[in-house]
């Protein structure tokens, strides 16, 4: 039933919906990989890199840095209180 309503897998939802944020907060900011993956709800880095090279073919790091690095906001000392309410909207 929920493929059918969603058109994924419960599993794959989940990534995606993890995966969705990651990459906004990847293109916006300079905040650390680890950080992003942390708010994002994954539990490592590397569990990250392997769900973006899954659905998007590329690596967290590379991503980023096809993004110039002009329209990234620069992380600054206490960052991540405010970055934390991006991934919830």
């Amino acid at each position: 039933m929920f493929i059918r309503e969603v058109g994924t897998t419960p599993s794959q939802y989940v990534l995606q919906m993890r995966v969705g944020p990651a990459r906004r907060q990847l293109e916006r900011t300079d905040i650390g990989l680890k950080h992003v993956a942390s708010a994002a709800g994954f539990g490592s880095v590397d569990v990250m890199r392997r769900a973006f090279v899954r659905l998007l073919g590329i690596t967290p790091r590379r991503y980023r840095s096809a993004v110039p690095a002009r329209t990234r906001t620069p992380a600054w000392p206490g960052w991540w209180r405010y970055q934390i309410e991006a991934f919830k909207s």
